[in-house]
């Protein structure tokens, strides 16, 4: 009998105060914030994923019920996704927080696994992901910069960005 062994992922560095602008790292903490300027979420596609969709009316019902339209599948259909957008600031396990400042664009499946499931209800409680352990979350460092706002010399803003072809999303 022979084994197939699979090629097992690469091991991926964790953030380091070093990590330079378009390394690859892998990032795990708890989420001490949010930018509320990244948080929002908007309606897409159940069948292709596509986020430019119309409305219309159920052909089958005189129901007011909203109905929506795909221009990219060409399909009708009454509930879409929930396509979310959300950027979060986590103290980071490798690196001590009075270090650093560290923001990363979540995918949407960890956006998903972060937030508490609401059927029907729109928007969430801060205080409903604060101190959640997040990760590992594969992403690659936007940005590294030093701090002029703190006015302290080892202050240093972390910008990443997850990968989504690790986080299994459509």
């Amino acid at each position: 009998m022979a084994f197939i062994q699979s090629s097992p992922l690469p091991r991926v560095p964790p953030l380091k105060a070093n990590s330079m602008p378009g390394e690859v790292v892998s990032v795990v903490g708890n989420v001490i914030g949010v930018d509320e300027e990244t948080a929002y979420s908007w309606p897409a596609c159940k069948f292709c994923g596509n986020d430019h969709l119309g409305k219309a009316q159920n052909p089958s019902t005189s129901e007011q019920h909203p109905f929506y339209y795909c221009f990219q599948c060409k399909t009708s259909f009454e509930k879409p996704l929930d396509k979310m957008s959300l950027d979060a600031y986590i103290a980071c396990n490798s690196l001590p927080p009075e270090f650093c400042r560290i923001k990363v664009k979540m995918c949407q499946k960890s956006i998903t696994d972060l937030l508490p499931q609401q059927e029907g209800k729109l928007g969430y409680e801060l205080t409903s992901v604060l101190g959640k352990l997040i990760g590992p979350l594969f992403c690659v460092l936007s940005s590294s910069c030093k701090s002029i706002q703190n006015h302290q010399k080892n202050d240093v803003m972390f910008v990443l960005e997850e990968l989504s072809c690790f986080a299994n999303n459509p």
